[in-house]
């Protein structure tokens, strides 16, 4: 079940689905964090994935969404490329 509070906040009752998470350690995340980390990120239908983890910046290529480092997100907003 999904509450909305408001447009971008969430509390979510449910788990992410197995075969998102599935999907994630497919593309070569490890099981434990990353690929639920990537999983929920398709899920939620985000457009971006922010991060500093060698592993997301590295390895993922997801079609879901974007994989940035912090300073390339702040780089592009700035920019208005967003």
């Amino acid at each position: 079940m999904r509450i909305c509070i408001d447009s971008c906040v969430f509390i979510l009752d449910e788990p992410v689905p197995r075969t998102l998470v599935t999907k994630y350690i497919g593309l070569g995340l490890p099981a434990k964090a990353d690929a639920f980390i990537g999983a929920f990120s398709e899920w939620m239908q985000a457009r971006y994935l922010i991060s500093d983890n060698r592993h997301f910046l590295r390895d993922l290529r997801a079609d879901a969404f974007d994989v940035l480092d912090a300073s390339e997100f702040i780089s592009r907003w700035e920019k208005g490329i967003l």
